[in-house]
């Protein structure tokens, strides 16, 4: 049996779709060994000066990197589920709430989600299936 040569592997390079994902998790991975460093930190469940911070760090570090059409809610919620994995939809709905107020008095930037896009998908499905009915 021939030896499996390693070094050759590295030479192979992830696609953009698994750099991304790869990037994102690493994202993910960094917030939440910093967060945890705090001491008893499990006692900032739903507190108003860590949702600040994470969103402002995972502003800083989608501003540094080169990741695109990120769902920063989406992200937000990955880090703390991370952190606090019994995190309910309720508390979840209270922090969205929370996070939408700082926007809107201008502690942090908004919130990207894929709404838009989203929207402009179900645009181009009725069209397609508006020009399909218009040939039948």
């Amino acid at each position: 049996m021939s030896s499996l040569n390693i070094k050759s592997l590295s030479e192979i390079r992830f696609t953009t779709s698994l750099k991304s994902h790869s990037d994102i998790h690493s994202i993910i991975e960094l917030i939440v060994k910093q967060i945890k460093e705090i001491p008893q930190f499990e006692n900032l469940h739903i507190n108003v000066d860590l949702i600040v911070y994470i969103c402002k760090v995972i502003d800083q570090i989608l501003a540094d990197s080169r990741l695109e059409s990120v769902d920063k809610f989406e992200l937000f919620k990955q880090i703390y589920f991370a952190l606090f994995p019994d995190t309910t939809e309720k508390e979840i709905k209270t922090i969205k709430m929370i996070i939408d107020y700082l926007h809107g008095v201008g502690e942090i930037k908004a919130v990207k989600t894929n709404f838009g896009k989203a929207c402009r998908n179900i645009k181009s499905l009725v069209k397609v299936v508006l020009g399909v009915l218009s040939l039948s």
